[in-house]
């Protein structure tokens, strides 16, 4: 064997029956490898050098399929649950810590931001289905891009708008339960006090709870009497009604 000569000719290397005269070929733009002139897919990767179609990198078993349906139902019932299914933990575990953020900021007071979850709900859905899609091509599970970081920063700062709000919600409704109880504490007093003109000057409500507190009412009559009223009430947070007395 000559110097050079190869053991294992590759089979376009050289013309059947002749000397070793090299037959020319072109490399693979895909994959680098050397195949013959004439081929029109590369025989190592799948690439067509006449611009057709390659087949999908990294072929999916049908076991490893994920159904879209299911994603997006999943997503549904619970934000973040679709994107669990098609195995992308990181905006699971964003999109629906958003969810939870913007509707506790929504029952602290800030009660417009009901919409926004619905909103965020909403992307979780379609962003399930689409991840599913993308496994289904041979992707792998996508990171938080920039649409799910914006999504967090607005359930963030729903909490925060909550919690700002919070305090002037509760002030609105202890001042509306001040105004419901000065007309009629007045007109009880003035029952018992009929030889007298009673007047209710002011009550002053605060919000123990979000069913009750206590007020302090300030009393004077024409006789020159005056007192302080102290007032306990509880409020039925489904039906309004409101119960309140005298201590």
């Amino acid at each position: 064997m000559s110097d050079g000569q190869q053991l294992w000719p590759r089979e376009w290397d050289a013309a059947p029956g002749s000397t070793g005269a090299q037959v020319a070929g072109k490399d693979c733009p895909e994959c680098a490898e050397r195949v013959q002139s004439a081929a029109r897919v590369c025989r190592f990767c799948g690439f067509r050098f006449d611009g057709g179609s390659t087949p999908p990198a990294r072929p999916v078993a049908a076991l490893d399929r994920k159904s879209t349906a299911a994603a997006g139902w999943l997503g549904f019932l619970i934000s973040g649950l679709g994107h669990l299914y098609v195995g992308e933990l990181a905006r699971a575990a964003l999109l629906f810590a958003s969810v939870v953020l913007v509707v506790i900021g929504s029952e602290l007071g800030a009660e417009p931001l009901y919409g926004l979850a619905v909103v965020v709900w909403i992307v979780s859905i379609v962003d399930a289905r689409r991840g599913a899609e993308h496994r289904n091509a041979g992707g792998r599970p996508r990171s938080p891009a920039g649409g799910i970081w914006a999504i967090t920063a607005v359930g963030v700062a729903g909490l925060a708008i909550g919690f700002a709000t919070a305090p002037a919600q509760a002030l609105a409704d202890a001042e509306a339960i001040a105004d419901q109880i000065k007309p009629e504490l007045q007109r009880q007093l003035q029952d018992q006090v009929p030889d007298a003109t009673v007047s209710v000057t002011g009550v002053s409500c605060v919000a123990d709870s979000g069913s009750g507190g206590s007020c302090l009412a300030d009393v004077t009559d024409s006789l020159g009497n005056q007192e302080h009223l102290s007032i306990t009430y509880t409020q039925d947070t489904s039906t309004g009604q409101m119960i309140w007395h005298t201590d």
